[in-house]
């Protein structure tokens, strides 16, 4: 009873009160920052990033509302506004060299590296606090401020995720993986769909990193998540003028870096008016030692993209992300025995010169990912949108991969007692491996009104491909002493002596994966606004996974799987557009 009173109370002051909403534009593009407000009162608003605004709480009557930035000219018009309803205004500015007779300072502090709202988290435009999940975004302008040059660093501004193993560039499993919530978490999303890299990602075709907290699989599927959730990366998109930049970098260990960002358009087409054609190629080339006695990486990166607007309602963007690199994998060094064996349980007391490298030169492998991209999006009707999106990722890797662990002293000498003075290095190479991965997604966005409730609702089918055909093979080399004063590491443990290793064994360890599967997925989504401050959210998917056999090291017999997964949130905002408070299942 005390929860219908209060919805009822809700409604009722809802009822009695009204309110303006709408967009500003100039140029065809969205204007954010503008000032919109209600003259003669305290109400108003500014436009986020895509030139939306709202502004509530007004009472019935007549009123002029004004739109003011600098730059453009000001425009007023009058606006009658009713009970309970939302009036619909939208404003197209034109640029003007009028100048500000003053200039007030508020207290008000805006952060530059916030984005408020994402596309791809709910696959719908919502801002940040209608969204009962937790996610944190990392904009273009942090990474250049910090000299950010890969994805991998991006991350490290995200709370609450840690690094736990650098890429490797083995194909199908060669990107860096975090821990999120106490589960493992790679980066295989980009633009909300597939997009698996294999190696260290650049960041020159980033334009934000979502790292996105807690189950996901409801709008992205249990095989590209877990259940810490994931790494979505939004790519830089061509814009409506002539436009780039190049940059040169360069710093210690032998780092130096050339990068462009080159955007090109209809040079045929009016200033005023969105350009029908934008192509825009983001490229990188880096270098960089290791800030050990041995190791190199060698990367590359081409990103091309293009956008077609035929008509208003039509766009078709189609990109593609191609990746090589040529480097000496990270020294990984695993502990594979337990800490009261090892007579250490901190990083800093292991028995490691972390600066040198306890291998030789030559170990090198090469790393190649190619992720290709099509997306038609179509407005079929105001306020409803389909999105049509196409997605191959493809990645190969062939050379070594070596690794190591710490052996206790016991495992030597069984009267030891604690203590490590000897370190195991192996190998675990990859030999011309590929892994494929296809996605078919298709979307369809509503944003429309039942009575006076706001439903936003996506509807999604999905297929996804995983074709793996990667061969590993290696095994253990050899066990060496610590800490002993001019130990050659690098004599017995490089390129040459590895390949000679494995060209006089009579059969070499082989770990193949060698697998097929398909997941056929449909899904739905719907956010409701109670009111101005309540709002709900309700989303299931239905998977059915099919995996065709094949081998994993090991035989693995065919098996399909149905699976349903569901979603609740709750989102309450006592302070609008500033405080929110959210619950989820």
């Amino acid at each position: 009873m005390l929860l219908a009173l209060l919805i009822s109370s809700c409604l009722l002051a809802q009822a009695q009160t009204a309110g303006v909403q709408g967009r500003v534009t100039a140029a065809g593009q969205p204007v954010a920052g503008a000032a919109v407000g209600v003259k003669g009162t305290a109400l108003g608003a500014n436009t986020d990033e895509q030139g939306n605004y709202q502004i509530t709480g007004l009472t019935p009557g007549t009123y002029t509302l004004g739109v003011r930035l600098v730059g453009f000219g000001t425009q007023e018009r009058r606006i009658r506004v009713t009970a309970g309803t939302t009036t619909a205004q939208t404003f197209v500015l034109t640029p003007s060299t009028e100048q500000l007779g003053e200039v007030v300072v508020e207290g008000k502090q805006t952060n530059k590296f916030a984005r408020r709202q994402s596309e791809y988290v709910g696959k719908m435009p919502l801002q940040n606090l209608e969204n009962p999940q937790v996610y944190a975004t990392v904009g273009k302008e942090l990474l250049t401020e910090q000299l950010v040059f890969t994805v991998d660093e991006a991350v490290r501004n995200a709370p609450g995720v840690q690094r736990m193993w650098e890429a490797t560039g083995r194909a199908g499993d060669g990107g860096g993986f975090y821990n999120s919530r106490g589960f493992v978490v790679s980066g295989q999303v980009r633009n909300g769909v597939a997009g698996n890299v294999t190696s260290d990602i650049d960041a020159i075709n980033l334009e934000k990193l979502e790292v996105i907290k807690g189950p996901s699989a409801t709008l992205y599927g249990s095989s590209l998540t877990s259940y810490g959730g994931l790494l979505n990366r939004v790519t830089k998109q061509p814009y409506d003028k002539l436009g780039g930049e190049i940059s040169v970098a360069g710093g210690s260990y032998g780092f130096h870096r050339v990068s462009a960002d080159v955007n090109l358009v209809d040079a045929t087409a009016p200033a005023a008016q969105p350009k029908a054609l934008a192509f825009r190629l983001n490229t990188a080339y880096t270098y960089e030692d290791n800030f050990q006695s041995q190791g190199f990486g060698k990367n590359l990166a081409v990103a091309p993209s293009l956008t077609f607007r035929p008509t208003d309602r039509l766009t078709i963007n189609v990109d593609a992300e191609l990746y090589q690199s040529r480097n000496v994998g990270k020294q990984l060094i695993f502990f594979y025995y337990p800490a009261a064996q090892l007579g250490f349980d901190r990083a800093d007391q292991a028995p490691l010169d972390y600066r040198n490298s306890y291998m030789g030169g030559g170990l090198t492998q090469q790393s190649r990912s190619a992720n290709f991209f099509g997306q038609v999006n179509y407005q079929l009707a105001p306020g409803f949108t389909s999105s049509t999106n196409l997605t191959s990722s493809r990645s190969y890797s062939d050379g070594f991969g070596s690794y190591f662990y710490l052996v206790p002293d016991v495992v030597l000498d069984p009267t030891a007692g604690p203590g490590t003075h000897n370190l195991a290095r192996a190998d675990q190479s990859t030999n011309n491996s590929r892994n494929q991965v296809f996605e078919a997604q298709q979307l369809f966005n509503g944003d429309f009104k039942v009575g006076r409730l706001r439903n936003r609702v996506v509807l999604g089918l999905d297929y996804l491909r995983v074709d793996s055909d990667i061969e590993f093979f290696g095994g253990g080399f050899d066990i060496v002493p610590l800490n002993v004063p001019g130990y050659d590491y690098g004599r017995r443990f490089n390129g040459d002596t590895l390949t000679a290793f494995y060209n006089k064994q009579a059969t070499t360890a082989t770990y193949p994966v060698t697998t097929q599967s398909n997941t056929y997925s449909a899904f739905v989504s719907d956010v409701l606004n109670l009111t101005d401050k309540l709002s709900v959210l309700a989303a299931v998917r239905l998977d059915h996974y099919d995996n065709q056999g094949g081998l994993v090291y090991s035989p693995v017999a065919a098996y399909s799987q149905t699976t349903l997964s569901p979603k609740l949130g709750v989102v309450f905002q006592p302070v609008p557009e500033r405080v929110a408070l959210f619950a989820n299942y």
